[in-house]
């Protein structure tokens, strides 16, 4: 089975601080937050340190099929399963994210490795999958892959 890493281009920023919660902390002149975490005094700077998270698409292919997986940190965040139609074309299928990355952009982050790869190798790709056609269906720039 073959299996590749297509790119780990994307940069997800969360904020971690010290002891406390990843949500935005902020403190005002007297050591404490205001209902929106916003210091309303000062600066308004974040305590704590930002932390980066990389997303890595890997493919992994068995000739018949595959699928493209959205990984951070040795955690799957989403899966994209295609089949292949011939030599030159392949039919994306399925594409499901975990619940944990709703909301940040993964699905989308899949289907553009897989026009990514398409467009390496010359390939087209059907997007029989509702979200993926959502997806060609709203990027018009990447509708050059599609069969």
């Amino acid at each position: 089975m073959e299996t590749e890493t297509l790119y780990a281009r994307s940069c997800l920023c969360a904020f971690v601080a010290e002891g406390l919660s990843p949500e935005r902390k902020t403190l005002d002149q007297n050591g404490t937050r205001d209902k929106r975490g916003i210091n309303q005094t000062s600066s308004k700077l974040p305590i704590g340190r930002i932390k980066h998270k990389i997303m890595n698409i890997e493919r992994k292919d068995d000739g018949k099929k595959g699928a493209f997986f959205a990984m951070e940190n040795e955690v799957q965040a989403g899966m994209m399963t295609y089949v292949w139609a011939g030599e030159t074309k392949f039919i994306i299928d399925h594409t499901e994210v975990n619940p944990d990355f709703g909301g940040q952009g993964v699905g989308k982050k899949m289907v553009m490795a897989a026009v990514e790869f398409a467009r390496e190798n010359n390939l087209k790709i059907t997007p029989l999958c509702p979200f993926a056609k959502s997806v060609f269906d709203k990027v018009e720039e990447i509708r050059d892959v599609r069969a």
